[in-house]
């Protein structure tokens, strides 16, 4: 997934590779969703690829700051994934109140 997402980046426009990798989180989803059995766990492969995004996203914002103005840009994006980062603690305390389980059934 790297190296194709790779050979995209020095190919194409810079939003080509968040719609990239957006595509490709989506995706991972879906398959995750809709196929059964132990072929639902190509799913995690997908998801692995898009989390390429950060990389690409970072890069993204970075390349379109002013120079005087990138740092702050790229502090903002750092603050925004520590924030995202507490948001699955967040939801294992969601899944236990209702007394969920996980399962690959």
């Amino acid at each position: 997934m790297g190296f194709g997402l790779g050979w995209l980046v020095t190919q194409m426009h810079a939003r080509v590779w968040l719609k990239a990798t957006t595509s490709i989180c989506i995706a991972g989803i879906a398959w995750a969703l809709f196929v059964p059995g132990k072929w639902c766990l190509l799913g995690f492969g997908l998801l692995g690829g898009s989390e390429l995004f950060y990389v690409y996203c970072l890069n993204y914002i970075v390349s379109c700051s002013k120079p005087e103005r990138m740092r702050e840009n790229t502090a903002y994006t750092n603050l925004i994934t520590v924030t995202i980062g507490m948001l699955p603690i967040a939801f294992g305390l969601v899944w236990d109140q209702f007394g969920l389980r996980a399962s690959f059934d």
